[in-house]
């Protein structure tokens, strides 16, 4: 769970600074290899993490509280910072960009704790855009599919390249900057009109679930023919 927050909306004009900062956080090194221990304990699971029988309240509860009661406390107290004005800042104003999950589009993404939580956001998203709109604050979400994380880097699926590109665009694993895309748009002034909205950045994968199981081979659209 992520709530990104911006103390006003961003004129268009400066997002390209914003737009740098995250390209050059792509050039980080990566994160050492787990330990061999830890990476045979990965191996034994699957990215959706546990099933049913193997999950303990314990666990739901954590899920729970980290993403929903988390989301919740940084909206009620960064709204008040954001109520906050100065010289800079005559008027109060923000925005607040909270991380769902492709998880809560579609049951097969996750185990059931993680699908419960982040489909809990939508309301939170929903119910805090009412409450913050008078305070001229905005606040939306963005539902990020398979994208070159932690989370992903640490499941079997993707230590046997399942997730790697392939020649369909819902199948290919996107890369962070593209959803970070998404949340600069939804914090400058050219996202004014949008309020308790969230946006799936899922490269498509959501909208074609099955693949091509029930429409067959799906060719590329042709050229318009201009002869």
């Amino acid at each position: 769970m992520a709530v990104s927050t911006s103390t006003l909306r961003i004129p268009v004009s400066q997002t390209t600074g914003l737009l740098v900062l995250v390209s050059q956080s792509k050039k980080l090194p990566p994160p050492p290899p787990p330990a061999a221990a830890a990476a045979a304990a990965i191996a034994e699971r699957p990215c959706v993490g546990r099933s049913l029988n193997d999950t303990e309240l314990l666990h739901y509860d954590r899920q729970v509280n980290v993403m929903r009661r988390g989301a919740f406390i940084g909206i009620k107290y960064g709204s008040q910072a954001m109520m906050v004005t100065s010289a800079d800042k005559p008027q109060p104003a923000g925005a607040f960009v909270v991380t769902r999950s492709c998880a809560s589009f579609l049951g097969s993404y996750s185990d059931l704790p993680y699908a419960v939580a982040k489909t809990a956001l939508h309301g939170l998203i929903s119910g805090a855009s009412v409450h913050l709109l008078s305070s001229n604050i905005g606040v939306n979400g963005v539902a990020p599919g398979f994208t070159k994380s932690g989370i992903l880097s640490n499941s079997q699926k993707a230590e046997q390249g399942e997730y790697k590109a392939t020649e369909y665009y819902y199948n290919r694993l996107q890369d962070p900057a593209e959803v970070a895309n998404v949340q600069v748009f939804l914090t400058s002034n050219i996202s004014s009109c949008i309020y308790g909205q969230m946006v799936l950045c899922d490269s498509g994968k959501t909208a074609a679930a099955t693949g091509e199981a029930c429409t067959g081979s799906i060719p590329p659209v042709k050229p318009l023919d201009l002869c």
